[in-house]
């Protein structure tokens, strides 16, 4: 009888301290080259602000044409440090705690997780990196929307992410950078809740059809995204408003009351579809995003395990 044979934890990669890293790693790799996209979305998400008619900016191509012209690769990067900083911590827990969690709601491995746990623990993944990274998010969008050439909306004036900092916080307090934490939670929540189980049940079905690889990564996040953006742009469009709306002597917000009263003031001053502002730049950025981070964590996932099973002396599965 022939000795058996032995292959490494299904787990290893995916769980633990190891697997949140790759988890932040991919995506902060990603903001390098999605970064001009998320300053169009954020920008084109602005302008107009409680007023209805055309804004600066005609679309997607022409807020990305207007912001060479007027601030070149600089404005096109802008917030990229920050943003790499913010994906890294965010998706550390977003991405990072899925696989842990599925683990310890499914602990048989041997058979297939159903949807029910799957979004559960996309949702509290989701709203863990929500109520850590909130902060981050604030500073991203006003760094991003500071500089463009639109007037039709309240700009803060263009600094790097810790002079924002500084200023949050001596303006507003702490409280400032914890500002629109609800829309932000609902958002993570529910994009995390979409993405991240859609995105595992396509692989399961590649699987099926002995589709692997850097394929498999790139179909299954593809769908996942297009899903994702589709139903979290409302929520997007209330949060970017939220951070980039100016505050009184006491830290108030002066433009939004908080979350409802902005769903309220944008679907009278600017009509439903404003919620669906920056869409196309919203995929634009969250569709390549996540296509480059899930395959880039798919690939760091599938070098560690290979290396790990060659330093043990086993097989990986």
């Amino acid at each position: 009888m022939g000795a058996e044979r032995r292959v490494l934890d299904r787990r290893f990669g995916r769980d633990g301290v190891i697997g949140m890293c790759i988890s932040g790693l991919g995506p902060a790799i990603a903001v390098v080259f999605t970064n001009p996209m998320d300053t169009a979305k954020t920008r084109l998400q602005m302008q107009g602000e409680l007023r209805k008619g055309k804004g600066d900016y005609a679309g997607l191509i022409d807020v990305l044409r207007k912001t060479y012209q007027t601030e070149g690769i600089t404005g096109l990067q802008r917030g990229v440090k920050i943003g790499m900083v913010r994906d890294f911590s965010k998706c550390f827990f977003r991405i990072g705690l899925y696989d842990p969690l599925l683990f310890r709601l499914h602990p048989n491995l041997a058979s297939k997780p159903p949807i029910a746990k799957k979004i559960t623990a996309g949702a509290t993944s989701g709203l863990v990196s929500a109520l850590v990274c909130n902060p981050l998010d604030v500073l991203k969008t006003r760094v991003q929307a500071s500089g463009g050439v639109s007037g039709s909306h309240y700009t803060y004036k263009a600094q790097a992410g810790i002079s924002v900092l500084r200023t949050i916080v001596s303006k507003e307090g702490i409280k400032g950078l914890w500002i629109g934490l609800t829309v932000n939670a609902s958002r993570s929540v529910l994009f995390t809740s979409v993405v991240l189980p859609t995105n595992s049940q396509l692989k399961e079905s590649a699987e099926d059809m002995k589709i692997g690889g850097i394929l498999r990564d790139v179909v299954c996040s593809v769908g996942a995204s297009i899903l994702g953006v589709c139903c979290i742009n409302p929520l997007d469009v209330v949060r970017t408003r939220l951070y980039n709306q100016p505050v009184d002597s006491n830290g108030v917000g002066t433009l939004y009351k908080g979350p409802m009263d902005a769903f309220r003031s944008i679907a009278v001053n600017e009509g439903i579809l404003s919620f669906w502002k920056g869409v196309f730049a919203h995929y634009a950025r969250a569709g390549p995003h996540t296509v480059l981070s899930l395959t880039f964590i798919g690939i760091l996932q599938r070098g560690i395990r290979q290396l790990r099973a060659w330093q043990l002396g086993v097989d990986d599965i």
